[in-house]
């Protein structure tokens, strides 16, 4: 629930900057009060809208007596949460600069989307998905879709959104601001004239990044994306995403850079933020979520298929020096410190180590590795990948393997994502939802069209390497070592280790 920062409605107290501790926190570990400050300028005051008429004329008054200039957000949480807001904006004398609802999708955090024609088509024909939910719910979602590549009613949409925010502004007599603040810097990316927005904050991670996504006016899509540090360390992977796609860049064929995000020139973004070109296409999470996607054996080929063709090609054009194969770069080390307290580490990271020795009696060519190659940073044009999103993890030489075990382990992992627990899973024979971890084991050990597909996908991409196709489960059991390595949400990390744990127990077990 969006609460007050300074007070609660009908006790209005003297306003406050947007406060972090006030607010509660979202799933990213990023609050709502600190999620804005990003995007607006320091002193930015916030209220939220009361439910009562009366409440609203109070407040209203009270903030007539805001200095000239002051920077606004009105929070409101309830249907048709439009009118009350601009009323209230109205009767107190705020500019509405710009209004975004929330769309959530099952899971937190939420987008908020500009109240705009273009944001609102973009984000509910390209970015919509329903990362949780039965056959009703995906139905009901894959008809909205389809339904507003045609006719959306965009007004409709915004006037019954139950969440909406509102930035506005104290109107200065004068073009100068009555106060000296410079409205420059953070709250100019969302003050750009002709530009519609979108503000993306979809990520769990502890260090998550909040995306910034720029429409022009008349554009089906966005052209510029802005991508902002919510803490210190996430500053730290945007600074070397900002490296490697400087070093990409001038080294790929032209077929494969237009896939890649360029670097772009904006000084209104925020200090310390990445500006990239926004690459057209829709994320495959979209396709992949869609009604019986999963279920149907030609559909996923297909994805398979595409991802190979592009994987081939980028690493067929960063090709370097062969080298034995290396899914370690570190990761037992991590592991060991990570999952100290677990009582089975020595024998998994025995375990492990075993598997890292089998990998070194092949090898491949070093390449540029994307890092986290999971099918939501593939961006879709028909049945072409037209963008690879988020180099934050990424290398300009390493071991290639990493990308095409990192696909067919996420592809994998969500299978089970539409069924109950306990339920079998449409279009996969044997396969049973409910354990963590189940669609990845179904891959590895399962016996089906889509394990058959999973393993092939990676006996293929190593035989392209170069590398040995024997060795494909040796290098998905890295891969699932691999991220919980690197995962930065924590218990995203804990349970891909207890999976690599019972996957290395069941295959020692006679």
């Amino acid at each position: 629930m969006l609460v007050e920062s300074g007070g609660t409605v009908g006790d209005f107290v003297a306003p406050q900057p947007i406060s972090a501790d006030a607010i509660p926190r979202t799933a990213g570990g990023v609050s709502f009060g600190e999620l804005w400050q990003l995007v607006t300028a320091p002193g930015t005051l916030r209220f939220e809208v009361p439910a009562s008429s009366a409440a609203r004329r109070r407040l209203a008054l009270q903030l007539r007596n805001l200095p000239t200039g002051a920077n606004v957000i009105l929070s409101c949480a309830a249907l048709g949460s439009r009118g009350p807001c601009r009323r209230l904006a109205r009767e107190a004398g705020i500019e509405l600069l710009r209004e975004y609802v929330a769309i959530p999708s099952v899971d937190p955090p939420t987008c908020y989307v500009e109240d705009a024609p273009a944001a609102l088509r973009y984000f509910f024909t390209q970015l919509l998905t329903l990362p949780r939910g039965g056959g009703a719910l995906s139905v009901s979602l894959d008809v909205i879709k389809k339904v507003a590549h045609t006719f959306f009613p965009a007004s409709l949409v915004g006037s019954l959104a139950p969440i909406r925010i509102a930035l506005g502004r104290i109107p200065a007599k004068t073009m100068l601001v009555a106060s000296g603040q410079d409205h420059a810097g953070a709250s100019a990316v969302l003050d750009l004239p002709g530009m519609e927005t979108l503000v993306v904050a979809l990520s769990k991670d502890p260090n998550a990044k909040l995306t910034v996504l720029l429409i022009p006016r008349g554009s089906p899509r966005p052209t510029l994306a802005i991508k902002v540090p919510t803490t210190p360390a996430a500053a730290v992977t945007i600074a070397a995403e900002r490296e490697v796609l400087s070093a990409l860049h001038s080294r790929l064929p032209d077929a494969i850079r237009a896939s890649v995000p360029r670097l772009e020139e904006f000084q209104e973004a925020p200090a310390g933020s990445l500006v990239t070109t926004a690459l057209p296409g829709s994320p495959m999470t979209t396709r992949y979520h869609a009604w019986r996607h999963l279920a149907t054996p030609s559909a996923v080929r297909a994805d398979f298929l595409t991802v190979e063709t592009w994987l081939a090609n980028f690493q067929g054009a960063t090709a370097g020096p062969r080298e034995p194969v290396d899914m370690d770069g570190g990761a037992a080390e991590v592991l060991r410190r990570r999952f100290a307290d677990d009582p089975g580490l020595s024998e998994s990271l025995a375990s492990l180590a075993a598997i890292y020795a089998r990998l070194r009696t092949t090898s491949t060519p070093r390449t540029a590795v994307h890092g986290d190659f999971w099918f939501g940073n593939l961006l879709l044009v028909g049945d072409q990948i037209s963008g690879v999103i988020d180099w934050e993890a990424a290398t300009a030489c390493g071991e290639p393997a990493r990308d095409l075990v990192r696909f067919a382990l996420s592809y994998s992992l969500y299978l089970d994502r539409h069924s109950r627990a306990g339920r079998g899973v449409a279009g996969h024979r044997g396969l049973r939802a409910g354990e963590w971890g189940s669609g990845i084991k179904w891959a590895l050990d399962g016996e089906g069209w889509f394990p058959e597909l999973a393993r092939e996908f990676v006996r293929g991409g190593l035989a392209r390497l170069g590398a040995d196709p024997d060795h494909w489960r040796e290098a998905m059991l890295a891969g699932v070592a691999e991220v919980a390595a690197t995962a930065d949400h924590l218990e995203f990390a804990r349970e891909h280790w207890r999976l690599f744990e019972r996957l290395t127990e069941s295959a020692a077990t006679p």
